[in-house]
């Protein structure tokens, strides 16, 4: 039996691969994993489990801001619900991203199909 930490983590691997095949084909920006968070604007720090920031943004930050967590919204987030999370406080955070300036985020859910639009 497959534990859901390691459903999960393959799901994660799965989406960054998918993202990292995209931006192979566009080189248009850096990819990060979870292990990689970020302040936001209104000074609070959040970490996706996808993340994609554009080449020309990144290539702007210096170094010390490309090692460190950076003060920067992605363009692109991707949270993934694993079986412990909540929807609600997902889509809390999702609008976080969006409010902080996120360009596209998007929700996934591997239990359930889920139809979720917000117009911002």
């Amino acid at each position: 039996m497959i534990s859901v930490s390691v459903l999960t983590s393959a799901n994660k691997s799965e989406l960054i691969g998918q993202i990292g095949i995209w931006n192979r084909k566009t080189n248009s920006g850096k990819i990060f994993g979870s292990g990689c968070g970020y302040f936001l604007a209104d000074t609070s720090m959040h970490i996706p489990d996808v993340a994609w920031i554009r080449i020309d943004r990144w290539n702007a930050l210096s170094m010390s801001e490309k090692k460190s967590f950076p003060h920067l919204t992605p363009d692109f987030t991707i949270e993934l619900k694993s079986e412990t999370d909540s929807l609600k406080d997902l889509h809390i955070k999702m609008l976080k991203w969006i409010e902080n300036g996120v360009r596209l985020a998007w929700l996934v859910s591997t239990e359930e199909q889920l139809s979720y639009l917000q117009t911002w």
